[in-house]
């Protein structure tokens, strides 16, 4: 969506001219591309500690209080991007 935004406007267009929707877009799309690695990394971090036994949120290491700050932290993002 970004690159549509900055490569396929109508000619003639600049940046500035464009409507508020479309910079409302680009900006979203710029920080969903930011916000959901992080998520992905956390919930692949859990899958590894679930399947394969990684126990990298073991309770044993405070791993359960460790998800639920790296849940916040990355998650939390998500739910004001995609509102």
């Amino acid at each position: 969506e970004t690159a549509t935004v900055v490569c396929m406007r109508a000619p003639g267009m600049t940046m500035f001219r464009m409507p508020i929707f479309t910079w409302n877009i680009m900006v979203t799309s710029i920080l969903i591309l930011i916000a959901f690695p992080l998520l992905t990394a956390a919930l692949f971090g859990l899958a590894a500690d679930r399947h394969l036994g990684a126990h990298i949120y073991d309770a044993a290491n405070g791993g359960v209080l460790l998800w639920q700050h790296l849940f916040w932290f990355f998650g939390h993002p998500e739910v004001y991007i995609i509102a």
